[in-house]
């Protein structure tokens, strides 16, 4: 399983792709790693897209736990949230997901296409970016990779104190 992250600045969207096999584990890094973004970013909207995602081996039972977590983000009624789940196998737990949380993420919607995600939005001509990420505590002058969550994360580097994870 790989994910990344996006941003569009002007519209201040936050967009996570996720690709391959997800996992009660590896959701659990994903949601974990996006509430991170998300603050960091103060992204008034965020679309989480699993439209390549390969298999969803989730649990219910861990969906209901996630669902039932308090939200990180505050202002969750003037922030909407997406999930892109174009395939039956991801529709299905993407709904368990919003169902069982409604009362703490009122303005979360699944939808089958990233188009559909942007028009709900109001969103016509969006420009997704890279998420930058500022290494404060780090030479990245000598740093080639960083292992995050046991994955090796590429970063190309615009000066010794910022870079792009790829």
């Amino acid at each position: 399983m790989a994910f990344r992250f996006e941003f569009d600045r002007a519209n201040k969207i936050l967009l996570m792709r996720v690709e391959g096999r997800l996992t009660d584990e590896s959701l659990a890094e994903v949601y974990r790693t996006g509430l991170e973004h998300w603050a960091a970013t103060d992204a008034h909207a965020s679309i989480w897209d699993f439209s390549f995602v390969t298999e969803f081996a989730v649990s219910a039972e861990f969906i209901h736990e996630l669902a039932n977590q308090d939200p990180a983000v505050t202002d969750l009624a003037k922030r909407p949230r997406f999930i892109v789940a174009p395939t039956t196998v991801g529709f299905g737990p993407s709904r368990m997901f919003q169902i069982v949380g409604e009362p703490k993420r009122p303005l979360l919607k699944v939808v089958r296409t990233l188009d559909e995600a942007l028009a709900e939005l109001g969103v016509q001509s969006p420009h997704f970016d890279p998420y930058r990420v500022t290494v404060r505590s780090v030479d990245v002058r000598h740093l080639h990779e960083l292992r995050i969550a046991g994955e090796v994360a590429i970063w190309t580097f615009v000066n010794p104190s910022t870079a792009y994870l790829l």
